[in-house]
């Protein structure tokens, strides 16, 4: 193919391109080709190859040292008439791998370093106001041997810096049904924070193996969110496009109910994830927030205490806002009270055990985060 590579294997296809394993034998590796993934478009879809390798092509370039978590392309080529791009070949997708746990057993440690890389690649994207716009399991991709994720399939993500959302507000067709953020449903203007929604959807299914709001079309998901979540604020909804063709699901309000909605959702998100860790819960809780203005950022989401104690990532974020929870038998709500957040106890040494060296750049930003993360 281009003179330049040499088909292995299918590994994918869907239903805009097929996947393929590919020698370029260009580029040595241990005195071998390098082995690359090739995702060919089909004819007719030759536009959305365009515009995720634009995408792509962007963001690698504003992070030299490969330390974001996104994904690289190396090139891109016609072949036959079909857009072709060119990637680094990684392993498995997250929700292979979520398949040698029995639900609930997945270790935590495990899960909040996937967790740590999906933050700091958000935070890299929303930095440079960019949103994936299709965050699933399918599309976490793993380095092979490794527990290194990356967040692939760019095809569909929006750059906000141009309004480039403001195409989908006649249909709001976007992001895949299971993780689609509540704004995007009821029609509602939306911004990078669709994401974290989409993130914390995917959170609850690493640990427990089921899908949160697993629906077949937007009434079943709405109903789904009503019965977890509660009703949407008819305030901030109301203005939605389609409010009116789901605001007959809402569920009644429990008669002489002591606690308030925040609190029942907690009850409820920890029966339903089986866990007694207040602060487990009330992560998910933070990222599952109705209003997007009070829905933790990528930022806000390193400095919660769930994730806090892998790395004092303060130092990397000093005047971030973070949403300081309450721990307790019912707990208030962590979207509220808003104050900042400061990681360093002055009763403990939290300084790394290597240097960290904090360069103002968004990309050096993920790229420290990520190296004293990692270090041995």
């Amino acid at each position: 193919m281009y003179g330049r590579y040499r088909f292995l294997s299918r590994l994918a296809e869907g239903g805009f391109s097929q996947l393929i394993l590919a020698e370029d034998t260009a580029m040595q590796q241990s005195k071998r080709p390098r082995n690359v993934a090739i995702k060919i478009m089909n004819a007719k879809h030759a536009q959305i190859g365009q515009h995720e390798y634009s995408k792509l092509r962007k963001l690698n370039l504003k992070d030299n040292c490969d330390t974001t978590h996104i994904l690289r392309v190396y090139s891109s080529f016609y072949f036959q008439n079909h857009f072709c791009l060119v990637f680094e070949l990684l392993g498995e997708s997250l929700l292979s791998h979520l398949h040698k746990y029995p639900p609930y057993t997945m270790p935590i440690h495990e899960l909040k370093k996937i967790i740590v890389q999906l933050l700091a690649a958000l935070c890299f994207l929303h930095t440079n106001r960019i949103a994936h716009a299709d965050l699933k399991p399918e599309n976490l991709l793993l380095a092979k041997e490794s527990l290194q994720c990356k967040i692939v399939d760019f095809g569909n993500a929006i750059d906000m810096s141009k309004n480039e959302q403001q195409a989908y507000y006649k249909d709001f067709n976007v992001q895949t049904l299971y993780y689609r953020a509540p704004e995007v449903v009821f029609g509602l203007p939306f911004d990078t924070s669709i994401d974290m929604w989409s993130l914390g959807c995917i959170i609850y299914e690493i640990y427990t193996g089921d899908v949160l709001f697993k629906s077949r079309n937007c009434t079943e998901l709405v109903q789904q969110m009503f019965g977890i979540l509660g009703n949407v604020p008819s305030e901030l909804y109301s203005r939605g496009k389609f409010y009116k063709d789901y605001e007959c699901f809402k569920v009644e309000k429990p008669k002489q109910s002591k606690t308030n909605l925040h609190d029942r959702t907690f009850v409820t998100l920890c029966q339903k994830m089986r866990v007694h860790d207040a602060n487990f819960v009330q992560f998910i809780q933070g990222l599952l927030e109705y209003d997007p203005v009070k829905r933790m950022t990528p930022q806000q989401a390193l400095l919660h205490p769930f994730i806090a104690k892998m790395f004092p990532f303060a130092i990397a974020f000093p005047n971030t806002n973070i949403v300081q929870p309450t721990v307790s038998a019912v707990s208030s709500p962590i979207v509220t009270n808003k104050r900042p957040f400061d990681m360093v106890d002055k009763r403990q040494d939290l300084t790394p055990p290597r240097k960290l060296q904090i360069i103002e750049s968004r990309t050096h930003t993920a790229s420290a985060i990520r190296s004293t993360f990692y270090q041995k």
